[in-house]
């Protein structure tokens, strides 16, 4: 994809490139600033967010802790009042024979009691008396002790000493209840009775409604045993299925430990709790994180809005300033297609000093030099065709030649006439493979048939002591290698390595392999091999003894002019044991039909 948009911005003209790329600058920026605004903007929209709830959550704990404190002080003053600790311990017999002493003791709690006037979020009280006037008559403000003894809370209660414990569902369904026990100063290790003082559990809800940050936001007391005992007007039990049971498990946020993320029932929630004073009970805020989220959208729109507007006010400036950027660009075009066409009568254009006046003045010279360059380019070619020529002949071993004409000679002279026409035959085919129709590019299948023509010769030449081995996969024979690259290092090896051997014969092989996309052709002898002194003569691995035939020094400087310098010969040698040359070349396989495959790179 990539590649395909890059070809088509490449093929476009300079003028609708200059347009994007003066619209890309124009608007990249805007983008990348809004981009970036709107991140900053948001995360500190957030920030804010996080802060606001924190007040929140601040001033609704301060006020529950306000609601609570109260409470417990009016019990501490009650659980202490002379007028219930007597009452409370006060016998059954003491009022069983006069009514009178019960209406004045009732009376007097009326008045003990009557303080419960200045606390508005109080409901109702209820004194449970182990003895005492609930003993005789119990009424809804006087009940006896042992009719709450096997209640959980009072066993809860008697467990935390003298502390109050708050207990939903004493005074009513819909109350909460704080109680806390008198103890019997006759006794004190057992109590003489219970005050509990019941509110309703919507002064609690009043109180968490104003901690709703959004219409979503859900607020929660959760007692010591992780019960929910008042949650906000908006039940999250119906909106969120799973939040409520979450809440119950106590996992989540923990007393002071600041906001938390959670995923619950598929919505995330940011999650905050704080332990209220004087109470078991933990304040739990719980807040969608897309409300959250929404605080930053109207900046986020804001920001859009303005992309919107700018994006198309940026068309037109792009395109009047690439239009004229372009327009003396046009106009050298022009002139330059009447020269392309033939036409080297056009007028000279006027030049500024700017880079497309540079190129206007350029144009104008190479005009008054064509001709010269062309005549200089026709002399050239027929020098070219000279030294081609001279190169063609230069590869025909004079040397060889001759050798081969006197050994033709010889053998005519001794009337082998078969003898002599198999070797006219193989010279005549070296040859042709030598010159190869004028082609410069062969395959490996052509070099091996030419090595194998030469090393025939050379056998008919020294009886048969050169022993050729070719050991190459089919699949290598059709790629494409420079023509004569093989015979030189054959000869090489002949010439220099087995006829300098004791016993004057031995063996050559030739292996090839593909390696990746190359190929490495290796021509080992057993001849008599060379020091490392001599080795470290030949530089880039290339005999510099032009006394070795053909210009083996050039073969390398060819391959790497073919194909580059990660390719060419390198050497290896041993006294006594022979020689091997590794040649690496590049893997092109020749195509159907095609030639010349192969360039100078």
């Amino acid at each position: 994809m990539i590649s395909r948009v890059m070809k088509w911005f490449n093929n476009i003209s300079i003028r609708y490139k200059l347009f994007i790329s003066f619209l890309a600058v124009i608007t990249l920026p805007i983008c990348l600033f809004l981009i970036v605004n709107m991140y900053y903007t948001s995360n500190e929209a957030e920030q804010r967010t996080y802060y606001s709830l924190g007040q929140v959550q601040s001033q609704t704990k301060s006020l529950l802790e306000y609601k609570a404190e109260s409470l417990k002080n009016l019990l501490d003053m009650l659980v202490l009042n002379d007028t219930l600790v007597e009452i409370s311990t006060k016998g059954n017999e003491y009022y069983a024979d006069n009514i009178g002493f019960w209406m004045d003791d009732n009376g007097k709690l009326t008045k003990v009691f009557y303080i419960n006037q200045y606390f508005p979020d109080i409901a109702s009280h209820t004194f449970y008396m182990r003895s005492g006037l609930a003993s005789v008559v119990e009424t809804d403000e006087y009940k006896r002790l042992s009719t709450v003894e096997d209640s959980a809370w009072f066993r809860q209660l008697i467990e935390n000493g003298n502390k109050v414990q708050w207990v939903r569902g004493i005074g009513g369904e819909q109350t909460i209840s704080a109680v806390k026990s008198i103890i019997n100063t006759q006794d004190l290790s057992n109590i003489s009775g219970i005050i509990s003082l019941d509110i309703p559990v919507s002064v609690l809800r009043a109180t968490l409604d104003k901690s709703l940050f959004t219409e979503s936001t859900s607020a929660y007391i959760v007692n010591s045993a992780n019960e929910v005992i008042c949650s906000s007007k908006n039940t999250t039990g119906t909106n969120y299925p799973g939040l409520l049971s979450f809440i119950e498990s106590g996992k989540g946020a923990q007393p002071g430990k600041g906001w938390v993320n959670e995923r619950i029932s598929g919505e995330d929630f940011v999650l905050g709790s704080e332990e209220i004073a004087n109470t078991d009970w933990r304040f739990v805020l719980a807040i969608p994180y897309r409300d959250i989220r929404m605080v930053g959208d109207k900046t986020r729109q804001q920001m859009l809005l303005i992309l919107l507007i700018v994006a198309p006010l940026t068309l037109p400036l792009s395109f009047v300033v690439s239009a004229s950027v372009t327009k003396r660009i046009h106009k050298l075009i022009m002139h330059m297609n009447k020269v392309v066409d033939g036409n080297f009568n056009v007028g000279i254009l006027p030049a500024n000093n700017d880079e497309i006046g540079q190129l206007t003045r350029n144009f104008n010279y190479m005009l008054t030099k064509m001709s010269m360059l062309i005549d200089e380019k026709f002399k050239m070619g027929q020098e070219m065709k000279s030294l081609e020529l001279k190169s063609l002949q230069a590869q025909i071993n004079p040397h060889f030649l001759y050798n081969t004409l006197d050994l033709i000679d010889w053998i005519s002279v001794k009337d082998n006439s078969i003898q002599a026409s198999k070797l006219v035959k193989a010279m005549s085919r070296f040859y042709k493979l030598s010159l190869s129709n004028g082609k410069d590019i062969v395959t490996i299948e052509n070099e091996i048939e030419h090595v194998k023509t030469y090393v025939q010769i050379q056998n008919m030449r020294f009886e048969n002591k050169i022993n050729l081995l070719i050991d190459i996969p089919d699949t290598i024979y059709n790629c494409l290698i420079p023509k004569i690259i093989l015979q030189p290092l054959v000869e090489n090896s002949i010439l220099h390595g087995i006829l300098e051997r004791s016993g004057e014969s031995g063996t050559i092989g030739i292996q090839a392999e593909i390696l990746d996309h190359d190929i490495r052709l290796i021509i080992h002898d057993d001849g008599a091999g060379m020091s490392n002194k001599i080795l470290s003569y030949i530089p880039r691995g290339v005999a510099t003894n032009e006394s070795h035939g053909y210009g083996v020094q050039n073969i390398d400087e060819r391959l790497k002019l073919y194909y580059g310098s990660g390719y060419g010969l390198s050497y290896k040698s041993e006294e006594g044991k022979g020689t091997t040359v590794e040649i690496r070349i590049k893997a092109i396989h020749k195509e159907e039909g095609k030639e010349n495959q192969l360039h100078i790179t």
